[in-house]
């Protein structure tokens, strides 16, 4: 994935869901890239919803998604919640009263 061009969009806008997904030899590699994608939602919140989708038809093999999904991320990477190490333990909330 290192030499494809960068997408735009976190989803491919010609999104076909269907059981006719590319042949992948090994599913359990699949399975395990679409768990780390999972993992990443936490620092990156704009590909939630792609990624639950390839979660939900993680059975049908879509291994397209998959890599458009990863084709985002190659042209997004400085994007993201970033997180610091700041010992601080307090958590601040707020809440409108009304």
């Amino acid at each position: 994935m290192l030499y494809t061009k960068s997408a735009t969009t976190p989803l491919d806008n010609k999104l076909k869901l269907d059981s006719n997904g590319e042949a992948i030899d090994s599913p359990s590699y699949h399975q395990k890239l679409v768990g780390k994608l999972i993992y990443l939602t936490i620092m990156r919140p704009d590909i939630v919803f792609a990624v639950s989708l390839v979660s939900q038809h993680i059975h049908d093999q879509q291994l397209g998604m998959v890599k458009h999904i990863m084709q985002y991320l190659k042209g997004s990477i400085g994007r993201g919640i970033v997180t610091n190490n700041n010992k601080d333990t307090n958590i601040v909330g707020y809440f409108n009263s009304d």
